[in-house]
């Protein structure tokens, strides 16, 4: 467990409620994962339920607040109504998988703006940040997944160019540099990719957005903090 997160488990284990918000884009929101919009399925849910699982009854107000599209700069934009309003105890941040098409001359950027989140997040609130890296896109690019989703060329040029694996290394820079509990989703991807696993087979829209397996992934790397 991290020791940042201490407090927040012995909380839930007295029965003391806590406030989650899940603050990110498509991906925290869910697009994409089925046609029902089923919200059990992204990994806010599962983690929740994961949890649960571990201390049975946790009294946890969980609010998902990600929205498809968003990049850093509306985080900053929405942040005092989509967060700070809701007093949480913990705030899990998944940005990055919009903002790496901006390219690498913008990593820097992306970074001090991640930065300043996390500040403005402990300046704001009494929440413990979290930091959690998404998964990866589409290496390659069938008719299959141009069928799904029309972007599905750049997503995997974006990919294949090393520019989502920049900006989750950014994101873990970020969370050493400012000591902030770090779930590293991505780093699952990478070792499901390294053992042979075609890392594809795990997006729903063959480009961008995971499947129910996929959300597993994050919401595994998640638990691995509380537990």
């Amino acid at each position: 467990m991290h020791e940042q997160l201490v407090p927040f488990v012995e909380a839930l284990k007295q029965g003391r409620s806590q406030v989650v918000v899940f603050f990110g884009d498509s991906i925290t929101f869910g697009s994409q994962i089925d046609p029902n919009r089923d919200e059990s399925l992204a990994f806010p849910a599962q983690w929740l339920e994961l949890l649960r699982e571990r201390i049975p009854g946790a009294p946890i107000e969980a609010h998902n607040r990600g929205v498809p599209g968003n990049r850093l700069e509306h985080a900053h934009e929405r942040l005092d109504r989509d967060v700070l309003a809701l007093e949480p105890n913990l705030v899990v941040i998944e940005f990055g998988i919009n903002d790496c098409w901006e390219g690498l001359e913008l990593l820097h950027h992306f970074e001090t703006r991640l930065g300043d989140l996390v500040e403005a997040i402990r300046a704001g609130s009494q929440a413990v940040p979290v930091l959690l890296t998404a998964n990866m896109m589409n290496y390659h690019t069938s008719n299959e997944a141009r069928a799904m989703a029309w972007f599905a060329r750049r997503t995997a040029q974006v990919q294949n160019d090393g520019w989502t694996d920049a900006y989750m290394e950014g994101v873990r820079r970020v969370a050493t540099r400012l000591n902030v509990p770090l779930a590293d989703g991505y780093a699952r991807w990478q070792q499901a990719r390294a053992s042979g696993l075609d890392t594809d087979t795990l997006l729903a829209n063959k480009a961008n957005h995971p499947t129910r397996e996929g959300h597993r992934m994050l919401a595994l790397a998640l638990l691995e903090l509380v537990t």
